[in-house]
């Protein structure tokens, strides 16, 4: 695979997952995460890719428009990170919300309903060496 005494050779792969997890784990203030959804939760990221980000999803495609939406729509739930969600934004994603909740019967349909249950976890990410 090239010239193993060639100081780039290790840098010519294009597949080096150590050296990015280390840096986007630098990069991030309070360490690297990953949005997840709910299995309780009704959104789907063809949901949140739709109507929490679209313009991301118009410009970079619907698997990115969902990565940075799972974000986005936790801060829109999250009492604390609320404050960074640009209001005229949160309104909209939050009409949106309430537009395509179920309506059934249950505990927690209900808290879907009222905004007190979360459809995204955050998970803090560990980067091993």
């Amino acid at each position: 695979k090239g010239d193993a005494a060639k100081a780039s050779s290790r840098y010519e792969d294009t597949y080096l997952p150590y050296p990015d997890a280390k840096v986007a784990a630098e990069l991030c203030h309070d360490g690297p995460v990953a949005y997840l959804i709910l299995g309780s939760a009704w959104v789907t990221d063809n949901w949140i890719a739709q109507h929490v980000s679209p313009n991301i999803t118009a410009v970079h495609g619907s698997l990115l428009g969902a990565l940075f939406g799972r974000a986005i729509l936790w801060a829109c739930f999250d009492s604390d990170a609320r404050a960074i969600v640009e209001h005229h934004l949160y309104n909209k994603i939050m009409s949106a919300y309430r537009g395509g909740c179920p309506s059934s019967s249950g505990d927690q349909n209900e808290q879907q309903q009222n905004n007190s249950f979360n459809p995204i976890h955050k998970l803090f990410l560990m980067i091993y060496a």
